[in-house]
């Protein structure tokens, strides 16, 4: 279970990221109530193009608003 370093509160998913040399997908994780965020790798065994290019297009669509 993913808790704040804080106070141990239970953290929240935000999102996921690819990280920045593609081997692994990076899931963000905040506390609500005291603001802690805590970046953890999610999964690094079955990343393939598909994934990474329905991430890339997401990425593109936040990017331009």
């Amino acid at each position: 279970m993913n808790v704040c370093s804080i106070f141990g509160h239970r953290l929240k998913w935000v999102k996921n990221y690819v990280a920045r040399d593609r081997d692994a997908i990076i899931g963000v994780f905040e506390c609500k109530r005291c603001g802690d965020s805590v970046e953890k790798k999610v999964n690094d065994a079955n990343i393939n193009e598909d994934h990474l290019r329905r991430l890339d297009e997401i990425v593109e669509k936040e990017d331009n608003g």
